[in-house]
């Protein structure tokens, strides 16, 4: 028993969208088992097959020359609610009993997008990483979930997997066009402190990492400074520089950090802290 379905959308108007004619492709195989959620693989089982299927996915990108489609939590959680509703009403579709669509549990999460994309599969292949594998690998035998999987028009996606009793697992996969959610990181490359300078001089930079596209780039920095295990004092504040010299105490060993944020209004994480005693 093995099948798949795929189904792309774009919303209406208000959002500045770039057109997804709508693609359904047909149900390949017959004799989905309607069967309700039993034992099975563990959750960190499930979840460690999910990211196998992100991961075979990219390999597919990455072999024709395309960026890493990135994974949003958000949309993971879309992903999966969808593959365990299935299992737990008896049915394979993009439409759910409710006749509500993917696009309607995305509005629901309160995830906005650009464009959006569903492809689901389901078979009886075991174990669950080796379910995984075959998902991919029907989805790559049909060329419309193979055009969602090597598209350019996507950034983001969510992947969710649910066992029914029999055995079979149900999967599916959202994917988005949306803004740029990923932290930028920052570095600090330079710390140093000339003799009789009694000042420190450091140095930066930054990057955002490259999405598919809709990537915000740098904006700007934050830097800090402290003594000892003092508390952190703030010495720049969304800095558009990538250098500073500050003036310290001679002798006194200071220690310096600093994070990006990009134009999307992410902020990174701090950089590793580097020393230097003001000389």
């Amino acid at each position: 028993m093995a099948a798949t379905i795929g189904v792309m959308h774009s919303p209406s108007a208000h959002l500045r969208v770039v057109l997804v004619s709508l693609l359904v492709v047909t149900l390949v195989g017959v004799g989905l088992p309607a069967a309700t959620l039993a034992a099975g693989p563990t959750s960190a089982e499930l979840r460690a097959a999910e990211s196998i299927v992100l991961k075979r996915i990219n390999a597919q990108r990455k072999d024709r020359g395309l960026r890493a489609i990135r994974m949003d939590g958000r949309i993971q959680a879309v992903a999966q609610a969808r593959s365990q509703d299935m299992v737990d009403r008896a049915y394979f579709s993009h439409t759910d009993p409710d006749g509500k669509l993917p696009w309607d549990h995305l509005k629901a999460a309160g995830i906005a997008y650009y464009a959006a994309g569903e492809i689901i599969a389901a078979n009886g292949t075991n174990p669950i990483d080796a379910a995984a594998v075959r998902a991919v690998q029907q989805w790559m035998g049909s060329s419309g979930h193979k055009a969602q999987i090597v598209s350019t028009s996507f950034n983001y996606a969510g992947v969710g997997v649910a066992v029914a009793e029999s055995g079979a697992s149900y999967w599916t996969v959202v994917f988005i066009e949306g803004a740029d959610r990923t932290k930028p990181k920052a570095t600090l490359t330079k710390a140093t402190s000339a003799v009789g300078s009694r000042t420190a001089k450091l140095r930066w930079s930054g990057t955002d990492p490259k999405l598919v596209k809709r990537t915000a780039g740098v904006a700007s920095y934050d830097v800090q400074r402290r003594t000892g295990d003092g508390a952190w004092t703030t010495i720049r504040s969304r800095t558009t520089a990538t250098s500073a010299t500050t003036a310290g105490t001679k002798g006194v060993r200071y220690e310096f950090r600093v994070r990006a944020r990009d134009k999307a209004g992410n902020i990174g994480a701090w950089s590793p802290v580097r020393g230097v005693t003001i000389r």
